[in-house]
């Protein structure tokens, strides 16, 4: 980036975010991340460690991910008792879930050291960069890895932070010579209204975090605010469909552009489409089976979109590999595109993204043929294994809206085969308050096994409130065919006996639940199943 270009950013975040932390010169200092193995806080820890800093922290648990800071040279450990936090630091870094009781924060600053919080360091280092920040309850992450995908395969040189391991672009976190940043924007607490974008991204807005919200107004309220943080001269990209955006973007100051994805085969398709001829331009064969639906008629964005939408996706195929689509821009016809990704979210996921990048000057061409390479986001409808007609998938779904459209993606990309879906609930809060809504979600799948809920923020009260067993109830209430299972030993022992030939074992949850799917992938490889 030019230094006149860089001034000006400089200026223009300085003016609208004055708290700022100066993140200019990093190289030589030492910075401690306390749980430091979180997704976001591990992106941020490499970024520094790129940057020549001397990285240390602590978590409680030993993972991939801290043992990969580990090898980058990262000083980890698993004592939070205060005694690794020494007076030459120079800042110490704390994830969202730390509170203030904790040993290792209590001693930083009795010590007097600078602390500052995830979000806010975030916010400081993209101040010095064109900032695009990427929100919503749900496909935050993908968007995110696909805007930052298409950036990077196009020569712009991001400097990105995203909220999972992207296959192709280095991981999670990046520091690009370019002019431009990419960060997730997490809701939780507030957090994102730290950031200093001039370009934002609202994915949807949902019913979560009701630990720190009231209710779902509280929820909208916090992202009125998110989008009243892009200055006049910036750009807001918006899903159209969603009934809390709309209330939400009301506070905005800036330019919005809204989009949309609607089914190739629905009755609704506006004229500019119809007129283009574009609705049916994919001539394979496989578009035979373009006229089933590709989501349940209860979903009314995949019939109907809003007249003011900007960017329309009219989805013409998708399976289990890839998803075929046309995407118009104003009225006006901009391209065929194909993601190799299943998914009508993932659709109007890369529909934003391509709205993002188009806004900073990509064409169509460039975008398409970048976009095409993006092979997803590790924990993303993953597939782990297929081996003897048996289907591993691995999703990091843990709100019911997104078990809702990741089991219904299962089911339209396998239609003949029978899903298994093993659960692990993910906070005692959330599962407490949409209790009933995880057992409908759940009900898609035609076996359900429900762990233990794995712990997350969560104070004793919330602990004592609720058990996985309330879940199970719920679901045989509804006529599900779900059992408890405690250990994952268990559940891979009970899958093994269970498990037939093609099956789809979907392996979901935010919490240490994908360990399940590579050891279910090791038994099977270790025993032949061929005689069920």
């Amino acid at each position: 980036m030019s230094l006149t270009l860089q001034k000006y950013y400089n200026k223009m975040n300085h003016k609208h975010y004055p708290n700022l932390i100066d993140c200019s010169n990093m190289q030589g200092k030492s910075v401690y991340f306390i749980g430091i193995g979180g997704v976001g806080m591990s992106a941020i820890a490499k970024i520094l460690i790129d940057e020549g800093c001397f990285v240390s922290g602590s978590d409680l648990e030993c993972s991939p991910i801290t043992h990969n800071l580990e090898k980058l040279g990262a000083k980890i450990n698993t004592n939070q008792d205060g005694k690794s936090i020494v007076q030459y630091t120079n800042l110490v870094i704390i994830s969202a879930a730390i509170k203030e009781n904790n040993p290792d924060l209590m001693k930083a600053k009795m010590l007097g050291l600078k602390v500052v919080k995830y979000s806010e360091f975030l916010g400081s280092l993209m101040s010095n960069k064109r900032g695009i920040a990427v929100s919503g309850t749900h496909g935050k992450t993908t968007t995110g890895a696909m805007i930052s995908t298409i950036l990077k395969k196009t020569g712009c040189e991001p400097t990105f932070v995203i909220g999972g391991n992207v296959e192709g672009i280095g991981g999670g976190s990046c520091v690009g010579k370019g002019n431009l940043f990419v960060a997730e924007a997490c809701e939780y607490d507030r957090t994102f209204l730290n950031l200093s974008p001039q370009i934002g991204v609202i994915t949807n807005i949902d019913e979560d975090h009701l630990d720190c919200y009231k209710d779902i107004n509280g929820v909208t309220n916090a992202f009125s605010e998110f989008a009243s943080l892009i200055p006049e001269d910036g750009l807001l990209v918006v899903n159209s469909n969603d009934e809390n955006i709309k209330e939400a973007i009301k506070s905005a100051r800036c330019r919005v552009e809204k989009y949309s994805v609607i089914m190739a085969s629905s009755k609704h398709l506006p004229d500019y489409v119809v007129r283009a001829g574009k609705a049916s331009m994919l001539k394979s064969a496989l578009l035979n089976t373009a006229s089933k639906p590709l989501v349940d008629a209860s979903h009314n964005s995949a019939c109907y979109y809003e007249s003011d939408t900007t960017w329309l996706a009219v989805v013409h195929y998708f399976d289990k590999e890839m998803s075929l689509f046309s995407v118009f821009n104003e009225g006006k016809y901009f391209g065929e595109f194909s993601l190799k990704m299943p998914g009508f979210h993932n659709v109007s996921n890369a529909l934003a993204a391509i709205s993002v990048c188009s806004c900073v000057g990509l064409n169509e061409e460039v975008i398409k043929k970048a976009l095409v390479s993006f092979k997803g986001v590790r924990r993303r409808f993953q597939t782990i294994s297929s081996k003897d007609g048996i289907t591993i998938i691995d999703d990091y779904a843990h709100h019911p809206t997104e078990i809702r459209m990741t089991l219904e993606t299962a089911k339209l990309v396998y239609p003949s085969k029978r899903l298994w879906c093993i659960f692990q609930p993910h906070q005692y809060n959330r599962t407490r308050h949409l209790l009933e809504e995880f057992a409908k979600a759940l009900t898609l799948a035609d076996k359900v096994i429900i762990t233990d809920i794995y712990a997350a923020r969560d104070s004793d009260i919330d602990r004592a409130s609720v058990r996985s067993l309330n879940l199970v109830h719920e679901l045989l209430k509804m006529g599900s065919d779900v059992k408890y299972i405690e250990g994952f030993s268990e559940i891979v022992s009970y899958l093994h006996l269970d498990v037939k030939r093609d099956d789809v074992v979907l392996i979901m949850g935010a919490g240490d639940i994908w360990k399940i799917a590579y050891e279910l992938e090791n038994n099977l490889e270790a025993h032949d199943l061929s005689v069920h």
